[in-house]
């Protein structure tokens, strides 16, 4: 699996959350009425320690203590529908780890550009043309180097 993540920047993990542990995420979220939710973040952040980090380092074999992350729901379709990558690092070699890493609890279409995370001499229309749709389902974990585009 390093490999693959190293060679094209991502790896998808199929469901590999047990359903507790997708509950846990899913009672952070309160109804407050009106058709408004609100997140318990102080939930939230145990589910991020206790299953999805752990989840992602029992999966890949790291050691991961941090995890930036933001509970999202329709509005990502409007505000992160370009392709770009969450960091930008120029280097030739020794890309600092650093990677994105993204559960989807209704399931979702991500297009990603395998290999951009790697500096390349590509225009950007050679890149789009590479691009790949990854079907995710309820559950599944995608996790690709931040310098992707994605």
């Amino acid at each position: 699996m390093e490999d693959e993540l190293h060679k094209n920047g991502y790896i998808l993990i199929k469901n590999p959350l047990a359903n507790y542990q997708k509950n846990n995420a899913l009672n952070c979220i309160r109804d407050v009425g009106n058709g408004k939710k609100m997140i318990d973040y102080n939930k939230f952040n145990l589910f991020i320690d206790n299953d999805f980090i752990p989840t992602i380092n029992n999966t890949l074999g790291w050691s991961s203590i941090y995890l930036k992350y933001r509970f999202s729901n329709s509005q990502n379709s409007k505000d992160a529908a370009t392709f770009h990558g969450d960091i930008y690092n120029f280097a030739d070699e020794n890309l600092m780890p650093i990677y994105t890493g993204l559960i989807y609890f209704d399931g979702a279409v991500m297009e990603i550009i395998p290999g951009s995370h790697i500096k390349n001499n590509l225009s950007t229309r050679e890149l789009y043309n590479r691009k790949v749709k990854l079907i995710m389902g309820p559950g599944d974990m995608l996790v690709f180097h931040a310098n992707m585009n994605h």
